[in-house]
């Protein structure tokens, strides 16, 4: 049987891993329409709101997957890892 000092660990890691993913969503998000809206302000500089809307677009999906992307990733070995020492302790 687990201690209760390492069942609390064990339950802040998991409430924070999965309060990170969370966030990175919301941060994926926000990098999306910051981007989108300021290629459009761009674009109407330009006198072309439609093109700079769709490059702010476009350049904020990249953005979003490299920062989150990377995020996510960590977060999936972390799921993966757990999930084999859940699996040795039982064997």
């Amino acid at each position: 049987m687990q201690d209760w000092p390492d069942l609390g660990e064990e339950l802040m890691n998991r409430f924070l891993a999965s309060a990170l993913g969370y966030l990175n969503d919301v941060v994926g998000f926000l990098i999306c329409l910051t981007c989108a809206i300021s290629g459009g302000l761009a674009g109407a500089a330009w006198g072309e709101v439609g093109f700079g809307f769709f490059l702010g677009s476009v350049i904020g999906m990249i953005s979003a997957v490299v920062v989150c992307g990377f995020t996510a990733l960590l977060l999936d070995i972390r799921n993966t890892i757990r999930n084999i020492l859940v699996e040795l302790r039982d064997t």
